[in-house]
């Protein structure tokens, strides 16, 4: 028999294999005469190594255990209005009589005096603060080690934690709660690929000079948006997100691209020496790119043959990077395409040449260029 035991209350079962949530055993162990249920062996699954009395209930005796279980808890605990409504109270009678508890509850918290993070610095002092708080955090190594772990086993269980939660999130979700994602627009207006995709594009250029003028006149519109260009670059770089690294002959390329733009047009014309690299975020990474017109959502990339790994010059199996010893040029190829279809998916057509097409004839890559950006 296995006993589970909540107050006065306890629920008695024989040998429950099984969890009722995922289907994975349930870890059994035998603790004074009595076979006591730890968790579920699946570290996916909720109940996995919990003291959460609700989780424990929903995994050893399903859904239906676990509703009559919160109705009874509702009657015996007087902080909720069904125990004073079962004693004779009326409705308005159990809630007023439910409010005077908590705030009772609550004025005794208060008595006791805050314990934020700040009293606690200024008690222990800011060395002996820092290692309490890690103390108390299971994502730090000095939480296990003062657990009885050593430095590698503590570091393996906080991976292995991070790892359980990383399974147990569904990153697609997140997805259709975002407007700068395509799924966004598919799943709420039923739009096709291609309207989403050009929808994300429309969202994501709502700051747009345009939208400055009309809000802010000519002349301070203007003003506005260049200090927003600024600050937004700026902010790039300091947050170390923002990596910068572009050829000299790129920049004699694009140097020769810019004059056939008006001045107009060369505000919304991003690359190394002007304005800064264009870049897009994804999955918390910020991928760069070397020619960005956001008028006209083209991106031109100008591959460097060595930093690039032109399959010209390179087989797949060949480390051709010096900065990149571990990435194979098929590694560098792999990165090159999915940093193309990011920004197919964000509504950008995508040009790219190579170093050493435009040191053979810089005109005709010139004139590609140009017809590539509609300024023939």
């Amino acid at each position: 028999m296995s006993k589970f035991y909540y107050g006065k209350n306890f629920i008695i079962s024989e040998s429950i294999p099984h969890c009722n949530i995922c289907g994975e055993e349930i870890i059994i162990v035998r603790k004074n005469r009595q076979n006591k249920m730890i968790g579920c062996s699946n570290e996916c699954c909720k109940a996995y190594n919990t003291k959460n009395r609700k989780c424990l209930v929903h995994m050893a005796f399903g859904e239906k255990a676990l509703n009559e279980y919160l109705d009874t808890l509702k009657k015996t605990r007087i902080t909720n209005k069904e125990y004073w409504i079962n004693k004779g109270f009326s409705e308005e009678d159990a809630i007023t009589k439910v409010k005077e508890i908590q705030s009772e509850r609550s004025s005794k918290v208060k008595k006791r005096g805050k314990c934020n993070k700040e009293t606690i610095i200024s008690k222990l002092g800011k060395d002996k603060a820092t290692t309490f708080f890690k103390e108390k955090s299971r994502f730090c190594v000095e939480y296990w080690i003062k657990r009885g772990y050593n430095e590698e086993e503590a570091q393996k269980k906080i991976s292995s934690i991070q790892s359980r939660n990383a399974k147990m999130q569904d990153f697609t979700k997140k997805n259709l709660h975002s407007p700068r994602c395509k799924e966004y627009w598919m799943n709420r207006s039923g739009m096709t690929e291609e309207e989403a995709i050009k929808q994300v594009s429309e969202y994501q250029r709502t700051f747009s000079k345009e939208k400055c003028i009309e809000k802010y006149g000519l002349e301070l519109g203007l003003i506005k948006w260049e200090e927003r260009q600024t600050k937004w670059q700026e902010s790039l770089h300091k947050s170390k997100n923002l990596h910068v690294g572009y050829s000299k002959i790129s920049q004699d390329l694009f140097n020769k691209i810019i004059e056939y733009y008006n001045n107009e047009e060369k505000d919304y014309v991003f690359y190394g020496t002007k304005n800064r690299e264009y870049s897009i975020r994804d999955n918390k990474t910020n991928y760069i790119y070397d020619f960005t017109d956001l008028e006209k959502r083209k991106i031109i990339e100008f591959q460097g043959d060595i930093y690039h790994g032109n399959p010209i010059l390179f087989k797949e199996n060949d480390i051709p990077n010096p900065y990149y010893k571990n990435k194979t040029a098929k590694n560098l190829w792999d990165y090159d395409k999915l940093k193309k279809e990011i920004a197919e998916s964000r509504g950008f057509k995508v040009f790219t040449i190579w170093e050493h097409d435009y040191r053979e004839n810089k005109e005709k890559i010139l004139k590609d260029c140009l017809k590539f950006l509609e300024k023939c």
